[in-house]
């Protein structure tokens, strides 16, 4: 019988095939042997199940559109819901460095000193920089791009975030949490620049993205 791996990258699709393509294929190039995917669409009208099929990740489609929120909340619950022991949590506008699920690994146990909540695997413009350490920074919130934590995370964050999914939703789960820290290269990178951005802007991008694939 083969042995799960430890960490679950679930990724919320809604529309936009163009970037969801280009998430996807991100995914598949970049993520290690330690992970499993799970797609999670929000009723897609711009693409049917086959074609996210394409990729051969699991994949759970809404009857009916839940809205970003409630997208991001169904990332946790069927993490927590799965037995995985790591969450890895992505919105379908990235690009994403080699086995990034892994080296956020690496940055979880490095940072976790019993205060850690939770590691995004991105730091961006828009993020404060508390504390700086060798290897990572403490910021001051959470992006709604990219997330990394653990279960018992994950289910403290279900249970401080009853009614709370709304927008702006990542603002409400940084207020739970203690601890926030992303890499010194980020990670992840936002594709939200080549749309509207965030809330109408485009800072939100990645502080020295390490870039796609090997290279």
């Amino acid at each position: 019988m083969a042995t799960r791996p430890p960490i679950l990258i679930v990724i919320s699709t809604f529309n936009r095939r163009d970037l969801t393509g280009i998430s996807l294929d991100s995914i598949k190039r970049n993520k290690s042997p330690l992970s499993d995917v799970l797609v999670l669409d929000d009723a897609s009208t711009d693409y049917s199940i086959a074609w996210l099929n394409h990729w051969r990740f699991k994949v759970q489609v809404s009857g009916v559109p839940v809205g970003v929120g409630l997208a991001a909340f169904r990332r946790y619950q069927e993490f927590v819901l799965s037995g995985y022991d790591y969450l890895c949590a992505l919105d379908n506008d990235v690009l994403l460095g080699w086995h990034f699920d892994t080296a956020m690994l690496r940055l979880f146990q490095l940072a976790n000193d019993d205060n850690l909540t939770v590691l995004s695997g991105y730091l961006s413009t828009t993020q404060k920089v508390l504390a700086a350490f060798p290897d990572y920074y403490r910021v001051d919130c959470i992006g709604g791009i990219s997330h990394f934590t653990d279960r018992s995370t994950a289910l403290r964050i279900l249970d401080g975030m009853e009614n709370k999914w709304q927008h702006p939703w990542d603002a409400n789960v940084s207020r739970i949490l203690s601890q926030i820290v992303a890499p010194k290269r980020s990670l992840v990178q936002h594709l939200g620049i080549h749309g509207t951005g965030v809330n109408g802007i485009s800072q939100d991008v990645a502080v020295n993205f390490v870039g796609d694939g090997r290279a």
